[in-house]
């Protein structure tokens, strides 16, 4: 299974992996933001974007090749990124989640704000990225799409689990 966050900087998309459990020995999770400091030493830098991502796709790729799970916890905030993870998952025979958290732009600025402050993305760059989302939908290939609205409490993890359970038995 391949599970795509989709939502803006600081919406809860790390967080909603950790209360999952994850990573775990059957589902590993590739973060562009870690390995952006990990490879790069920084938070953000266009200059190195390009290795950044060629680094997320051979993880995703690899991993989903070797019949592992993924969760890519990045903003996957267009129709058009998302194809290429569709794609990629569809070669390998697995089914995609996308989780969604459409939470207002107050908000998402609130708990921009409560990160580390290495880790506070510019409210311009928050607003411009608001303005780009499109939420995803089923007719772009998802097997499930979870919306979570509000903040991410133990509802929306429930639901969450229980679209990754229903549709892990779609592998083909």
């Amino acid at each position: 299974m391949l599970l795509l966050t989709i939502g803006l900087p600081g919406s809860g998309k790390s967080a909603l992996l950790k209360r999952l459990g994850l990573p775990r020995p059957d589902m590993a999770v590739v973060t562009p933001d870690r390995i952006r400091w990990e490879f790069f030493g920084v938070t953000f830098d266009p200059a190195v974007e390009p290795e950044v991502w060629t680094v997320v796709r051979a993880a995703v790729r690899g991993n989903l090749r070797r019949g592992r799970s993924v969760a890519l916890d990045a903003t996957n905030l267009t129709r058009a990124w998302r194809s290429g993870w569709l794609r990629l998952a569809r070669r390998y025979g697995h089914p995609v989640v996308g989780v969604h958290f459409d939470l207002s732009l107050k908000q998402v600025r609130k708990q921009n704000r409560m990160r580390v402050p290495e880790w506070v993305v510019p409210e311009a760059v928050i607003a411009e990225m608001a303005r780009m989302l499109e939420p995803p939908t089923e007719a772009e290939g998802f097997h499930a799409v979870v919306t979570i609205r509000g903040g991410l409490d133990d509802g929306a993890v429930r639901r969450v689990q229980e679209a990754m359970v229903r549709v892990d038995g779609r592998r083909r």
